[in-house]
């Protein structure tokens, strides 16, 4: 009776047999989920603020929804092409005013070449570590962005650790500390030039001087000297409403201290509105509610990586306190816009889930047929139950 139903033999046999529909059935399940969290489109662009969630983000894109970058992307964050990591990208942008021989760019990238990978198959995630030159509209990617406090980011940023404790240089150390940012929060200043040079701990405390030199692979040297070049280390557009001034592209990046005005701040939540999804870092447990997907689709899980972040142990004086919330207020205006913008998508999801008039409720258990208490009320005797049976006492008129 080998094979027969219901005996051992016939069971052990499909037990230690994979099924071969399993691995069909999990990329079947990949491009569902895709198809639903993109709204059709193949592949996604992540615009991503360093310091607001945007590295676990990204692991989540990987390893819940099953997306991955292209074999030539950067680091962990999916930084694709030379102008979309930090290192690389901020030198291209700002070029002649740290002293570089090339002028600034001036100009955003497009979405071709990224649309073109799409469509050959070479990935669908793709990500912009400095979203000044990021593209706006792509054909074959949604755009998805995260936000987070703009002070509080700033503070994270600064007060960065590379080992938890500030026996290491953060990014302070390195442009000078507190002095040099309330500097450059008094004028237009550029850290990495040639009249902002400060010696670090790694330096021995000696200044860094000479005329900076940088090759495309993010080397950027004073002499014998490396500098680490970071979005939030660059000078005062780093520290002035940077949200606003990256929407709007290069141009607007390098525009001096505070010459943004409202009509900017409007420009800018014209763009913010363009793209797919906006949410804040403290939200990115809705959305996977927010993209219609399956309640076993966790949240990502925003957590610290490769650093230890400072924004909560930081000592902030009160005076640079004070110039930080000055100097952003563009920046506070835009990022409660985008809370509203991604509370309003949260409704409307929530109104195609349940329609208005069609949702049923329904009457509350009475305790085995006996009637409710009585509904407490302002004035009068319904107020709740009395003790020893008594009536309740008159209400003073």
């Amino acid at each position: 009776f080998w094979g027969a139903p219901g005996s051992a033999a016939a069971e052990e046999p499909r037990h230690l047999q994979p099924s071969q529909s399993t691995e069909s059935n999990a990329e079947h399940d990949a491009r569902s989920l895709q198809a639903a969290a993109l709204r059709g489109k193949p592949g996604v662009l992540f615009w991503h603020f360093s310091g607001a969630g945007g590295t676990s983000l990204v692991s989540w894109l990987a390893h819940s929804l099953g997306l991955h970058p292209p074999a030539d992307t950067v680091g962990p964050n999916a930084n694709w092409a030379t102008d979309a990591k930090v290192t690389t990208g901020y030198p291209s942008m700002i070029g002649s005013k740290i002293g570089l021989d090339h002028a600034p760019r001036s100009r955003r990238h497009d979405c071709q070449e990224i649309d073109a990978a799409i469509a050959r198959g070479e990935g669908n995630m793709f990500g912009f570590e400095t979203p000044a030159m990021a593209p706006l509209a792509c054909k074959n990617a949604v755009i998805w962005l995260t936000m987070r406090d703009p002070i509080e980011r700033i503070i994270s940023r600064l007060y960065k650790s590379t080992r938890g404790d500030k026996s290491s240089d953060t990014p302070l150390d390195s442009i000078g500390g507190e002095a040099a940012v309330l500097r450059a929060l008094d004028k237009t200043t550029w850290f990495h030039s040639t009249a902002h040079t400060v010696g670090t701990r790694s330096t021995g405390g000696k200044p860094l001087a000479g005329k900076p030199t940088w090759s495309p692979n993010g080397t950027l040297r004073y002499g014998q000297h490396r500098r680490a070049l970071g979005m939030d280390t660059l000078g005062s557009a780093s520290l002035n409403n940077v949200y606003t001034r990256s929407l709007l592209g290069p141009a607007s990046f390098l525009r001096p201290l505070d010459d943004l005005r409202v009509a900017d701040l409007d420009a800018a939540k014209v763009v913010l509105g363009g793209f797919d999804v906006v949410i804040p870092m403290w939200a990115m447990e809705t959305l996977p509610f927010l993209l219609g997907l399956p309640v076993h689709v966790l949240a990502p899980t925003v957590s610290v990586h490769g650093s230890h972040s400072m924004a909560s142990k930081a000592s902030v004086s009160p005076e640079l306190a004070v110039k930080l919330a000055k100097h952003n207020q563009l920046d506070e205006k835009l990022y409660a816009h985008a809370i509203e913008l991604h509370r309003a998508r949260l409704r409307e999801r929530a109104r195609l889930l349940w329609p208005p008039g069609k949702v049923q409720t329904r009457p509350a258990p009475t305790g085995g047929g006996r009637k409710p208490p009585p509904v407490a009320t302002a004035t009068g005797a319904g107020r709740g139950p009395t003790q020893g049976g008594q009536k309740p006492p008159p209400v003073a008129t």
